[in-house]
């Protein structure tokens, strides 16, 4: 039985991937963020993670922080800004989840 099977009760020892938050500041009408959502469930069998939507038109200052960047995504330390492109969301997925390459293909054993 492989050991990636088994999980520790302390998540810091737990070899399987866990759902990274990630944080998608955006606003209605935005045609790059609909991108950025897109691409994200694109790699969400790859790279699990919990999108967070968050409106910017709700905050002013969140509104004045990212109205001419949007779309903004906050992963782990990593933040993006537009345009944002599938190499770079799977690239701060993978380094935020703490996932290493050589560990991608043993979850499935």
């Amino acid at each position: 039985m492989s050991k990636f099977v088994h999980c520790s009760l302390l998540i810091a020892h737990c070899p399987l991937p866990i759902a990274m938050i990630v944080t998608l500041y955006t606003k209605e009408d935005c045609s790059l963020c609909d991108d950025v959502v897109e691409t994200l469930a694109s790699l969400q069998g790859l790279y699990p993670h919990e999108l967070t939507a968050v409106d910017i038109t709700a905050d002013h200052d969140l509104y004045l922080k990212y109205r001419y960047t949007i779309p903004v995504v906050k992963i782990g330390r990593h933040t993006l800004k537009a345009p944002i492109t599938a190499v770079q969301l799977a690239a701060a997925l993978r380094e935020g989840g703490g996932i290493r390459d050589w560990e991608i293909g043993r979850l499935g054993d």
